[in-house]
């Protein structure tokens, strides 16, 4: 585990020696701000590596990814506009099935098309590591990158 930054209600860390596997931990709930601040954070790391990324959001204990505020919709499309080139899936690890299923709505609606195809939501950490495992694995054989 690499250390990249926190905020006061997420870390962000490599996984991996490779830096391949970015965890963003998020702890506690949190508002747009610290939001910004730790996709900001978390972005900059995955733009610093040569190789493809593969980024878990892993909402521990949460009931909803969702931080405190208005504009709920606004906000998630301003932060998912950013789309790291390397970045090659972003896997949502949450609980609640329905957080999951309004997650699901957003990104396979019309306004964020294109950038909803790398997204995955799965209920634990294991699932997202399987995910990238095998992710990975199909781009070693198909001679793709990591």
């Amino acid at each position: 585990m690499i250390p990249v930054g926190e905020t006061s209600a997420s870390k962000i860390y490599w996984h991996d020696a490779e830096q391949t596997t970015i965890i963003h931990l998020v702890t506690q709930s949190w508002d747009w701000e610290t939001a910004y601040e730790s996709i900001k954070m978390l972005n900059d790391a995955v733009l610093q590596q040569d190789n493809d990324v593969y980024t878990i959001h892993h909402l521990q204990g949460l009931s909803s990814l969702i931080p405190k505020g208005r504009n709920v919709l606004t906000h998630f499309r301003r932060l998912v506009q950013f789309d790291p080139p390397n970045e090659r899936l972003v896997i949502i690890v949450a609980k609640s099935s329905i957080m999951t299923v309004f997650l699901k709505t957003v990104f396979d609606g019309a306004t964020l098309s294109g950038i909803g195809s790398k997204y995955r939501f799965v209920g634990t950490l294991d699932e997202a590591f399987d995910i990238v495992r095998d992710q990975k694995l199909r781009n070693s054989l198909e001679g793709t990158g990591a």
